[in-house]
């Protein structure tokens, strides 16, 4: 979930159809609610999805400035501009 998306509204619904069931989370919500489901989160990080399968051309035009904004403002750039899965670690308490 990012800005983007939600501004557009396009982009969730075909995703939605091309993937299927997904959650909407934001880096803050998808932390609390593991922290809520009992696991304490030990680090997470973004990882770039730029070589995903969808080949759009808004999403092809859009891989170079979201790498390099992401080097610099990682959080900022996935929350607006998406393109990114976040990897967390993560045990049980």
């Amino acid at each position: 979930m990012n800005a983007q998306m939600v501004f557009r509204g396009t982009p969730i619904l075909r995703v939605r159809k091309e993937v299927g069931h997904l959650h909407y989370f934001d880096k803050d919500t998808a932390l609390a609610a593991l922290t809520e489901c009992g696991f304490t989160v030990m680090e997470s990080l973004y990882t770039f999805g730029g070589e995903s399968h969808y080949s759009s051309v808004s999403y092809t035009l859009m891989k170079l400035p979201r790498r390099i904004l992401a080097s610099f403002f990682p959080h900022w750039t996935a929350r607006v501009l998406g393109g990114f899965s976040l990897l967390v670690h993560a045990q049980v308490k």
